[in-house]
């Protein structure tokens, strides 16, 4: 988390010094729109767009994975509850074999 943060404020610090050291006009065009604006104001919302089209393309893999992991975990939880009870079986077929065997020792 502090790796992260720290990576965001050095991007933030480069995007300042960017957007003071470039303070030019330039026109953009899309589908036949003009746009005017800094070279650095179109370059950080460039920069946007990438980082919103990146976040939106790994966005059904991060939903998969937390689905999987959502039935790994239950999954999980049923089979050490069937351990548990599989251990307290164990543990009174033992208990009960020890009262035959001393029940067995005792007739003889």
């Amino acid at each position: 988390m502090v790796f992260i943060l720290i990576v965001a404020l050095l991007f933030a610090i480069a995007a300042v010094i960017f957007a003071l050291e470039n303070p030019n006009m330039v026109t953009v065009t899309f589908l036949g729109y003009p746009a005017y604006g800094s070279i650095a104001l179109v370059v950080l919302i460039a920069v946007g767009f990438g980082l919103l089209t990146g976040i939106l393309v790994m966005l059904p893999s991060v939903i998969k994975r937390s689905v999987v992991l959502s039935k790994q975990r239950k999954l999980i939880a049923e089979l050490e509850n069937s351990i548990e009870s599989h251990q307290t079986a164990i543990s009174d077929k033992g208990a009960q074999i020890e009262e035959e065997t001393a029940e067995t020792i005792e007739y003889e």
